[in-house]
């Protein structure tokens, strides 16, 4: 899911936040995360584009949700998606990367 640069600011500073106020550098967070330690840095700096399925395993490490860093939707269809995907995936990263090969499909399809 594509986001506005707010919602990625607002979401990098939760990131941060919450890494920090756990005592994580790092490296700890990419560990404990299995998410590599670049990504790590690229992502706690803002720089990203898409909720990829290392921000939601992130995310879910730290224990933050997706739904309050996104921009109110007017699209009545997708305006419940964060909320959608965080109730299908239960913080289960086997079901993050199902969820994310399905929309890979979903995407190929569409085009």
């Amino acid at each position: 899911m594509k986001l506005s640069q707010n919602d990625i600011d607002k979401l990098s500073v939760s990131i941060q936040n919450a890494r920090a106020a756990r005592g994580l550098n790092y490296s700890q967070l990419a560990e404990i995360s299995n998410v590599n330690q670049g990504q790590i840095s690229r992502i706690c700096h803002g720089k990203f584009k898409t909720v990829s399925q290392n921000v939601m395993q992130i995310c879910n490490i730290l224990g933050i949700s997706l739904v309050p860093h996104f921009e109110k939707n007017t699209d009545t269809e997708t305006q419940d998606l964060p909320r959608l995907v965080g109730e299908i995936t239960n913080g289960s990263s086997e079901i993050e990367r199902k969820l994310a090969r399905l929309l890979s499909a979903l995407k190929e399809f569409s085009h």
